[in-house]
């Protein structure tokens, strides 16, 4: 077995030493004694000459990748070059490629550089992706909130609609365009309600703010920061609780008799606003004009006020 070490440059111009095991079987002695001077100087210049034709077009990271075809190359030819002599190449093996301290840390560079592109080109890829699923998710769900929409607003003209109908069918006297005219006034009546709702007695517009309890007496209304649920606290015994008191309610239902009270006192009739089926307005209407229709024959004040 002889080790050949063999200085060399490759095509991308570094330098670098290849250290190689030649394993060789003498076929014909005499042969070998007579025709070769030095056997080990010729084989070493054998590899040495097959090692620089070969390297001599392979860049330094190539020569790591083809270690093992740059052994088979070198077997190939020296074994051309030695069968003359009456000697056999049995195997070629590369056992090391060192390189200068500086281009190692060159090459560690150039490869740590390249990773951490790849790195960032990946993240910025991830954090694209994200971006894209985002806007398509939103888009996605102003979709459908779109279609909801337009499906609930055909809904209601379709119940309208109905709802006339029926109303016409059961009372043939009044037409159809007599019920949408009155729905659309009670329409407007309630439009104006929410409008005087927001304006103050001075007929400026009302600045509201969310409100984090309603007082009513002991008891005061709350909301949980966390949930947003409502629970009641008792200043007196310092307790809350989940469930609504009844305090709450008989301290409303008073401020609404206290107001009807003075409705009925003034002798003002309010046109009736909310919600309800068409029959129920109209019967409602119909009641308010017998209403008036009394009081003027009694000679009574009365005033129709719309809110």
């Amino acid at each position: 077995m002889n080790t050949v070490k063999c200085t060399l440059k490759t095509h991308d111009d570094a330098i670098l030493t290849l250290r190689m095991e030649i394993v060789t079987q003498i076929l014909d002695f005499d042969q070998m004694f007579y025709s070769l001077r030095n056997p080990k100087a010729q084989v070493r210049a054998f590899v040495e000459d097959s090692l620089r034709g070969r390297c001599a077009f392979l860049d330094v990271d190539e020569i790591f990748k083809a270690k093992q075809e740059i052994a088979d190359h070198v077997r190939r030819n020296i074994q051309e070059d030695l069968q003359p002599y009456g000697i056999l190449v049995v195997a070629v093996l590369t056992t090391d490629i060192s390189v200068n301290s500086e281009l190692k840390v060159a090459m560690t560079k150039k490869e740590v550089a390249k990773r951490c592109l790849q790195i960032a080109i990946d993240e910025a890829e991830t954090q694209k992706v994200k971006v894209v699923k985002d806007a398509e998710a939103h888009a996605e769900a102003h979709h459908w909130a779109g279609i909801g929409t337009a499906k609930g607003r055909k809904n209601i003209i379709d119940g309208v609609r109905d709802s006339i109908q029926e109303f016409s069918d059961a009372n043939p006297e009044i037409s159809p365009q007599e019920c949408y005219d009155t729905v659309l006034l009670l329409q407007y009546l309630q439009t104006l309600a929410g409008m005087h709702a927001e304006i103050d007695e001075d007929g400026n517009k009302q600045k509201f703010k969310k409100k984090a309890a309603q007082k009513g007496g002991e008891w005061e209304e709350r909301f949980d920061t966390n949930t947003g649920r409502a629970y009641y606290w008792n200043h007196r015994t310092r307790k809350s609780q989940w469930e609504r008191p009844q305090q709450l309610d008989m301290g409303i239902n008073r401020k609404l008799q206290k107001k009807s009270d003075s409705m009925l006192h003034n002798e003002k009739l309010y046109l009736p606003i909310g919600g309800g089926s068409v029959e129920h307005l109209m019967a409602d209407l119909r009641a308010q004009q017998q209403y008036a229709a009394i009081k003027m024959e009694n000679n009574s004040n009365i005033s129709v006020v719309q809110v």
